[in-house]
């Protein structure tokens, strides 16, 4: 059985009594405004969203079935054994008396 972890009201009591030790240490929390990133910033546009356009393309995609054919070519050949021949299960005939009826059955 898993053990319980602590419920929510617990663990929003334990970050706030965190932050207000941090605080009484003197820590202070720095208000950013909305929108600001922190992102390195190129000619205007974060880094990200530039690098996305104007960075290195992408390698050229192959064929999966090209692919498959090249691993096929370096496969080693393997000598082809030749299948045993199978020999066929034993059946169960009945032998008949004189007058047509079973008198007994044999695995043939």
């Amino acid at each position: 059985m898993k053990a319980k972890g602590p419920s929510k009201k617990e663990v929003r009591q334990q970050m706030q009594n965190d932050m207000n030790r941090f605080l009484k240490a003197g820590g202070a929390v720095d208000v950013i405004p909305r929108g600001e990133t922190g992102r390195v910033v190129k000619n205007g546009v974060p880094a990200a969203v530039a690098d996305l356009f104007t960075g290195p393309k992408s390698p050229k995609r192959e064929y999966l079935t090209d692919v498959i054919k090249n691993m096929e070519s370096r496969r080693k050949p393997s000598a082809e054994k030749p299948t045993p021949s199978r020999t066929p299960p034993p059946k169960q005939v009945p032998v008949y008396d004189d007058f047509g009826e079973i008198v007994r059955y044999e695995w043939r």
